[in-house]
């Protein structure tokens, strides 16, 4: 009796273990972690350095980067080039993890950097943006795309003003080089590319007024909270580096 018994709880910490380790295997591969993590595929992020990772396997291994991710949100593990808490370094990830297991433990905490970060820009809406090709600069062949952040508009302020929105962009970081050597390494991926966030009216000024390009806007329909997740993803970004290619990358 006491052998069926013992075998038989065995048995079911087996079946659980195993139960929570395949929902953990398909929370790895659903689409919205591998796209938190920068996963073109199942095979390999595109994010090729900086402070993204917490697991050594993670750019190959989603699954790895998960397991890390939720222990260092249930230690308060300090993270990221600054060593801040992890919740405040992968908000995103927080939010998702949260939503996605609800039954999990992770202690709350603020985030003041963070939180000034989300009310300076103070998004509600959210416009793709397109400028047109501009043939006197090899890095605009093929125009720019980029998001504009549409501020909350007040009550007593009916009036949009566009231009004093912020804009999200992905460039290289690119030097003082002649525009072959500069050609040759966006080619082959020689330079580092970044998400930056900058005033649209400097998009606009450079676009309109310095190239004569024309821009093409198109509203997203995303809700307050779609935005708000699009921006504590770009928050994440901080920590990731990206090898800039010209044509595919």
């Amino acid at each position: 009796m006491l052998v069926v018994l013992f075998f038989s709880i065995s048995f079911g910490h087996a079946l659980n273990f195993s139960q929570e380790d395949k929902k953990l295997t398909a929370i790895a591969y659903s689409k919205q972690w591998l796209r938190l993590l920068h996963f073109k595929n199942q095979d390999k992020s595109q994010v090729d350095g900086g402070y993204f990772f917490l697991s050594k396997e993670a750019s190959t291994n989603p699954k790895s980067e998960l397991l890390a991710t939720i222990k260092a949100f249930q230690t308060n593990q300090r993270v990221g080039e600054n060593k801040q808490l992890a919740q405040c370094v992968f908000p995103a990830r927080f939010r998702f993890i949260k939503t996605v297991l609800p039954n999990l433990s992770l202690p709350e905490v603020y985030c003041p950097d963070l939180a000034e970060f989300l009310n300076t820009i103070s998004a509600e809406t959210v416009t793709l943006v397109f400028s047109s090709a501009f043939a006197n600069n090899p890095g605009s062949l093929f125009g720019h795309t980029f998001l504009r952040l549409n501020r909350r508009v007040e009550k007593q302020d009916q009036s949009k003003r566009d231009l004093l929105d912020m804009a999200i962009s992905y460039a290289a970081i690119v030097g003082d080089e002649n525009m072959l050597y500069y050609a040759l390494l966006g080619l082959i991926g020689g330079y580092d590319g970044a998400f930056g966030v900058v005033p649209y009216y400097e998009k606009v000024n450079e676009y309109v007024n310095s190239e004569s390009r024309d821009i093409w806007e198109f509203d997203l329909h995303l809700s307050l909270t779609e935005t708000t997740v699009l921006l504590e993803h770009l928050w994440e970004l901080k920590n990731a580096r990206f090898k800039y290619y010209f044509i595919y990358e």
